[in-house]
């Protein structure tokens, strides 16, 4: 029997209130053989819109900012929206428009894939209901990504194939940064990636869901640990998907919002990024896999193209395919 917990407490702080971050109203284990979210899922998950179309996934991180990937957008607010609230890509749903683009300044494509990470503002506050619309809770500084990763959008279900009208997951463990050292090489930096495989393939994300939420959970919460980044291919055998390490961002991501928020959005995203919390993640256990019959897939499109088919060594022309990355989109 399936039970659904609606989480709505307010932690109150002065005058401002923080909100429950990182907590899925589906709280009631496994859906085995089923990659659909239901709604409550991911209510931390928004799309990120180009000319009204969906190109790329985010997260919320207050009623003000959600956070993307910075492959996913250039510095023309008025060309995004950010849809929020709604399972299916198609249906008509709650929208806001971007009023600032926030990139980091270490994303230079034309360098490499590091630091692929942006803050969007929205033009006006969106509603945070702890069930259409909640944000996602951000790691501490220290924190070190592990166990299994929990990714959803709306990308293609399978390589070259056609992205998804619904929502979907996929969950994948993370590996050490070794073996992904081992496939990409230098274009692999451990300092602002990490990466997620399942060791026979098969689950991964891909084309369209770059930029959307890979969510760790500690003890029912969830953490943003990533943001879906780019690959080779789309769940290929020994082929891992990258990801940003958020937590090595976290204090970016307060001077953004110091400089452009208002004082609750900064408690807000301030309200995990404490000691305490580092000590709960560390004491949590992390649940096992759950049981998936097919795939998310995407990340930069036509990158496999560029990569070998042997790991090592890796070649010259990934600056190419990173200057590629920067007009790319999912």
């Amino acid at each position: 029997m399936r039970v659904f917990v609606a989480i709505a407490a307010l932690f109150v702080h002065d005058a401002t209130c923080v909100i429950q971050c990182g907590r899925s109203n589906n709280r009631s284990g496994k859906i085995v053989g089923g990659e659909k979210a239901r709604e409550g899922d991911f209510p931390w998950q928004v799309q990120l819109r180009r000319h009204g179309t969906q190109i790329c996934g985010g997260s919320i991180l207050s009623e003000n900012f959600a956070v993307t990937a910075a492959h996913c957008v250039q510095n023309n607010p008025s060309i995004y929206s950010v849809g929020y609230g709604s399972l299916r890509k198609y249906e008509k749903a709650e929208a806001v428009p971007v009023k600032s683009i926030h990139i980091h300044p270490g994303w230079k494509p034309n360098q490499g894939l590091s630091n692929d990470i942006a803050i969007l503002k929205f033009g006006e506050p969106i509603t945070l209901d702890n069930r259409k619309a909640a944000p996602i809770c951000l790691p501490p500084k220290a924190y070190s990504p592990s166990g299994n990763l929990k990714v959803s959008g709306w990308g293609r279900t399978r390589e070259g194939g056609r992205t998804s009208p619904e929502l979907r997951y996929v969950v994948v463990p993370i590996i050490e940064d070794s073996q992904c050292s081992t496939r990409y090489g230098p274009v692999f930096n451990n300092a602002s990636m990490f990466c997620a495989m399942y060791p026979a393939g098969g689950r991964d994300s891909c084309q369209g869901d770059s930029g959307g939420p890979a969510v760790v959970n500690h003890d029912g919460v969830h953490y943003l640990s990533g943001v879906v980044s780019w690959g080779e291919g789309c769940a290929r055998y020994g082929a891992p998907g990258v990801y940003t390490r958020v937590n090595e961002f976290t204090p970016w991501v307060e001077e953004v919002v110091a400089e452009n928020g208002a004082p609750s959005d900064l408690e807000q995203i301030r309200s995990t990024l404490n000691e305490e919390t580092l000590e709960k993640i560390k004491s949590s256990k992390v649940k096992e896999p759950y049981l998936t019959t097919t795939t998310l897939v995407g990340l930069i499109p036509d990158i496999q193209s560029q990569l070998p088919s042997n790991p090592i060594p890796f070649p010259d022309s990934i600056l190419g395919v990173a200057a590629q990355v920067s007009n790319a989109v999912g």
